[in-house]
């Protein structure tokens, strides 16, 4: 009988290599805004330089936030799906994700006024019901930054 966890920790080890080798050192919540997946809910496809890989990452987030989360014309904060699902990479919960989300957005936009907005409401109201997910869409496109 062939004991399950000598093979659990074969591939455990197997895995640290593999990132080591080819994964990041450390966590690095701004891939996520790398990975175009080539539908209308991912972000823009980019190409990216070495030299200058985290200020291009920063972009491609800000940009993905200000291009995606939003406000119904019920005061919610729209949030999408795909932020929903990294959500451990930025976040503990739903209403932690909203404060992440406010503070990276720049200072001077409208979308972070409006976000300070639901979040001063939250007294009255539970986060839950101040957020909506955006569905993915998983239709094809490719979004090319200007």
């Amino acid at each position: 009988m062939v004991d399950k966890n000598v093979n659990k920790d074969y591939l455990d080890k197997e895995e640290v290599l593999l990132r080591h080798a080819y994964g990041l050192g450390y966590p690095q919540p701004n891939v996520t805004f790398a990975l175009c997946r080539g539908t209308w809910s991912s972000p823009a496809l980019r190409v990216y330089t070495p030299e200058e890989v985290v200020n291009e990452l920063e972009r491609a987030k800000v940009e993905y936030l200000e291009a995606s989360v939003g406000m119904t014309n019920k005061r919610k904060i729209i949030v999408p799906k795909l932020l929903q699902w990294h959500m451990q990479d930025f976040a503990d919960d739903i209403e932690s994700l909203l404060e992440w989300i406010y503070s990276q957005l720049p200072r001077s936009g409208s979308l972070k006024r409006a976000n300070m907005e639901c979040l001063i409401r939250e007294t009255k109201y539970p986060m839950s019901k101040m957020v909506e997910i955006q569905p993915y869409e998983s239709e094809f496109r490719y979004i090319l930054p200007m």
